[in-house]
């Protein structure tokens, strides 16, 4: 939102409102592809028995939320506004409230106005996914595995229910469901200790890379260029 206002003059709201929409969009994409992940996966892959029933619906539930919200503001609804009309007056009418409603509008306003552009960045949540199982399948190739694409997704699945849990980036759990997805698909569990060092190296580059992006708009603002 930073860069977005200090680069290209946009609002705070309106900024505010692309950042929610991206990240509803991506909410949908996640949690898509983890009831897809678990349904490929109860195909016999790695989820415990006892796991499977209670997976699939834990993701259908995650899903149903973002999804639901999306669907009411294509419809010209407002699901957030009607929820702060039924606070107390005093938490209705502070800064803050004003703020969401205002966000809220233009999501609103932007899926009601301009459908196909909101069609268009979901179908490239959806391709950023495809690269995602790419991706994962190409750590696996160079590792020397020869994994199919049923045993790529659910291990890849594996690795997204490991960020939905509370610790940070999914400190140790990560680690822990690779070893456990390896294993269960008849690998040495160091090829997943390998897997979780490389996705770890992967983010630590992006975090470092969108730092220094930050210190430059910092940088830039501070010299008055």
């Amino acid at each position: 939102m930073l860069a977005l206002r200090q680069r290209h003059g946009i609002p705070g709201t309106t900024g505010t409102a692309s950042v929610g929409l991206d990240k509803l969009l991506d909410l949908i994409a996640n949690f898509s592809f983890l009831v897809f992940g678990i349904a490929i996966a109860l195909t016999g892959a790695w989820l415990p028995i006892g796991w499977r029933n209670s997976g699939l619906a834990f993701g259908l539930g995650l899903l149903a939320f973002p999804l639901a919200y999306l669907l009411l503001m294509l419809a010209g609804r407002q699901p957030l506004n009607r929820l702060i009309n039924h606070l107390p007056q005093k938490i209705a009418q502070n800064w803050v409230s004003s703020a969401l409603r205002n966000v809220e509008i233009e999501m609103s306003a932007f899926c009601v106005e301009h459908p196909r552009t909101l069609l268009l960045a979901s179908l490239v949540s959806v391709s950023i996914w495809v690269g995602m199982v790419f991706e994962y399948w190409l750590l696996t190739y160079f590792l020397g595995l020869q994994l199919s694409l049923v045993q790529v997704i659910s291990a890849l699945t594996a690795a997204r229910l490991a960020f939905l849990t509370p610790l940070p980036a999914g400190l140790g759990v990560l680690e822990a469901s690779q070893v456990m997805a390896l294993q269960t698909l008849g690998l040495e569990p160091y090829y997943g200790v390998s897997i979780s060092l490389l996705i770890r190296l992967r983010d630590i580059l992006f975090g470092l890379a969108g730092f220094l992006g930050v210190v430059s708009i910092l940088d830039q603002r501070r010299t008055g260029n």
